[in-house]
């Protein structure tokens, strides 16, 4: 007997037919297939920075996520969670700890921030862990192509044929 876990997913707006959709718009290509979906976990952090200005200090908040398969960080906007009930072979395995990950979430804010406001200054950001956020992602089998759906955002990305 499998188990499925309860997991909090980013609330997605494109199901499995809009994926095939966007990838059929993108090709051309008449005879798609929904290969299979995953479930990619991220560090959820809220964040908030004090910045002086000429009146005062304000205070900045932004929403990190860390990819907790790669490493890689992102600001994003606020999203909406929904539990969901997965299948364990669906879920990709966490491979960054936490302390690590924290780390990433504190560079990826100080960067957004320094961009943002087009200054070098150094920022104090402090990032509490909301926990892990997990994504769906479609896998489309588009001809002798493959492509990554995003649930969330409709963006698309091609695969290698062994990357899937």
């Amino acid at each position: 007997m499998t188990h499925h876990a309860q997991k909090a997913l980013i609330a997605g707006t494109v199901s499995a037919v809009e994926a095939l959709d966007i990838v059929a718009d993108v090709t051309g290509e008449k005879n798609l297939t929904i290969e299979s979906d995953v479930i990619y976990p991220y560090y959820s952090y809220q964040c908030t920075s004090v910045v002086k200005t000429m009146v005062g200090q304000k205070e900045l908040p932004l929403v990190c996520l860390v990819d907790a398969v790669n490493g890689l960080g992102v600001t994003a906007d606020k999203y909406e969670a929904r539990k969901e009930t997965c299948a364990p072979e669906k879920l990709l395995d966490v491979r960054i700890d936490v302390v690590t990950a924290t780390d990433i979430a504190r560079r990826t804010v100080i960067h957004r921030l320094g961009k943002q406001l087009k200054t070098i200054a150094r920022f104090d950001v402090n990032c509490e862990l909301k926990g892990i956020i997990y994504k769906r992602f479609w896998i489309v089998q588009a001809g002798e192509s493959r492509f990554l759906v995003d649930s969330a955002t409709a963006g698309w990305y091609p695969l290698q044929m062994r990357a899937a």
